[in-house]
């Protein structure tokens, strides 16, 4: 046998078997549940407990042979209606690292009790934390869920927007947004430029007196490069 070809197969089943012992050996180990690490990441929505009670809960109901299957508890965590995703691994000395990443809500349902968040998907409130964020008046067809999760993830993340618009409803295809402490109210159609329009309302809020603005009912942002304010 050539030389050359025998170096590899050798180098090839030392692999498999290190491989392999390495996989047995590792399946033997029993992580420890009662030391469960954490990540500084912010979780306030769900608390460590919360996390650490149900990793054991999935212990309980998982076989031996699949305890250490850190895809699998990331899976069943990240199907948690709060979590967004979690991130698992497992030191030499058995202890758990676990990193949580919530997800992002954006808007509250008012008749629900639920969030939207910024992926358009329903999020339970929680008992530990309550997010400021606008409300959403009336009902919203599911559909239209995903385009409201950015607008509402739009207005979060502007520093004006986010204190400034207290919320929303829908009416047909137009949304309508109610402004902390001014009696008038925003018109924009839902599908259209929501970045421009907001854009083009601030530079007019700024532009305005709060003498004036406050003489107004509605204002329109549906007018390419036009704002209609009606008294």
């Amino acid at each position: 046998m050539d030389y050359r070809i025998f170096k590899f197969i050798l180098i090839l089943l030392i692999s498999i078997f290190l491989t392999a012992f390495s996989h047995i050996r590792n399946n033997k180990r029993n992580v420890n549940f009662d030391d469960i690490q954490f990540f500084e990441s912010p979780m306030k929505f769900i608390s460590m407990d919360s996390v650490n009670k149900l990793l054991k809960q999935i212990k309980q109901n998982t076989s031996t042979h699949v305890k250490r299957d850190l895809n699998l508890y990331e899976t069943i965590l990240s199907n948690n209606q709060i979590i967004e995703k979690a991130d698992l691994s497992i030191d030499i000395e058995n202890r758990m690292f676990v990193n949580i990443k919530e997800r992002n809500p954006v808007l509250r349902f008012i008749n629900q009790d639920s969030y939207l968040d910024a992926s358009g998907k329903l999020m339970p409130l929680s008992k530990k934390f309550t997010e400021r964020i606008p409300i959403i008046i009336g009902t919203i067809n599911e559909q239209h869920f995903k385009k409201l999760g950015f607008i509402g993830n739009f207005i979060k993340n502007d520093s004006f927007l986010k204190n400034h618009i207290s919320g929303l409803k829908m009416d047909d295809k137009l949304l309508v947004f109610y402004i902390n402490n001014k009696s008038f109210k925003l018109k924009m159609d839902f599908f259209n430029d929501v970045k421009k329009k907001f854009f083009n309302y601030k530079v007019f809020y700024k532009s305005v007196s709060d003498s004036v603005l406050n003489t107004y009912s509605m204002i329109n942002l549906n007018f390419k490069n036009q704002i209609i304010a009606k008294k």
